[in-house]
């Protein structure tokens, strides 16, 4: 359970919280499935993973400034950003010394669905 809904991280205390929506769904199903990716998935933002040809393979580990996970300028907003204020990223790690975040897939729902939904969308 914890590696399918745990992990997501709102600070630098990196403090694990699950997914409540996924959590309530495999409690009453007793089956683990990607319940949350399922229930509200940002068409536009599918969209424009496509348009701009995005590697998901790159999205793991990769690393951001706290100012642009903070911005909402929805006309200049990188997919990055988006990912992360939607919960498809969250953060992992954060560096003193460069002053940026690392993120990740918070979870496997997140990883396996987005990655799987975005591969079935382009066939």
């Amino acid at each position: 359970m914890r590696e399918w809904y745990n992990c997501y991280h709102f600070s630098k205390a990196t403090t694990s919280v699950y997914n409540p929506f996924s959590i309530f769904q495999y409690l009453f199903t007793k089956e683990r499935a990607n319940y949350w990716f399922s229930s509200g998935t940002p068409t536009f933002l599918i969209d424009l993973l496509k348009e701009k040809n995005y590697n998901l393979s790159d999205l793991n580990h990769i690393t951001a400034s706290a100012s642009s996970l903070n911005s909402f300028d929805i006309d200049h907003i990188s997919i990055v950003t988006l990912l992360y204020q939607t919960g498809y990223l969250t953060l992992e790690s954060y560096s003193d010394a460069t002053d940026r975040y690392k993120l990740m897939y918070p979870n496997k729902e997140v990883e396996f669905s987005l990655g799987s939904h975005l591969q079935w969308a382009s066939e």
